[in-house]
């Protein structure tokens, strides 16, 4: 809220300020959109394809080796 006031109060001129206001209500939300994205989205469908993946794993992941090309 603090923001708004402040930026009501700034040089900008009105036509400026849109855009910044717009970017303050809009960062709030994208974060827990993204959240969202993650949690019923993204997760569930990765899991399903790979299910020994863990995202909160610590352990070292190695990449198998790579194969050789066709061409070599």
């Amino acid at each position: 809220m603090w923001s708004l006031v402040s930026l009501s109060h700034s040089p900008l001129d009105p036509g400026r300020r849109i855009p910044w206001a717009f970017m303050m209500f809009l960062l709030p939300v994208l974060g827990p959109a993204v959240w969202l994205w993650w949690r019923y989205y993204y997760y569930p469908r990765r899991k399903a394809e790979q299910p020994s993946w863990d995202p909160n794993s610590n352990r070292v992941i190695v990449n198998p080796p790579r194969r050789p090309n066709a061409r070599d």
